[in-house]
């Protein structure tokens, strides 16, 4: 599906902001750890979905403001979990071995439809980055604020 090139999409490969998922538009990767070094597998951007990572996806109606860990104080009121975690379980160790929070969260944005922590937005920021006809950078891409 083109599509998926453009918008995000769950780990089930549902797109985010559509359908069942409408008021949940953008996209949560729970180890960017992982989508990192996935970046170094050719495969996957051949795969036909580059933005697929291996970690679980969720839509999610807003990108976290807070960073955090789930052993820290202020995780539970903003975990990142799969769609089945009732918000009032709060056993969020046994949840997070389970695979079914993510085990620690990123202060993010949305880029393109997917949180991404400001840091990495930054570098990216310089990449959109396009000289004109005048041989002066072009800002290809404005950040939402």
């Amino acid at each position: 599906d083109p599509r998926q090139l453009l918008h995000p999409t769950n780990s089930q490969g549902n797109l985010c902001g559509s359908e069942e998922y409408a008021n949940q538009p953008y996209v949560y990767f729970f180890d960017w750890t992982k989508c990192i070094k996935s970046f170094n597998v050719p495969s996957n951007i051949l795969k036909g979905r580059p933005f697929v990572f291996p970690t679980i996806q969720v839509c999610v109606e807003q990108c976290p403001t807070v960073t955090s860990y789930y052993k820290f104080e202020n995780y539970h009121a903003n975990r990142v979990c799969t769609y089945d975690v009732a918000q009032s379980n709060h056993n969020d160790e046994e949840l997070v071995k389970a695979g079914k929070c993510a085990s620690y969260i990123i202060a993010s944005k949305p880029l393109f439809g997917r949180c991404v922590s400001q840091h990495i937005q930054n570098l990216t920021n310089s990449i959109i980055q396009a000289p004109d006809r005048n041989e002066s950078d072009t800002t290809v891409w404005e950040p939402e604020s």
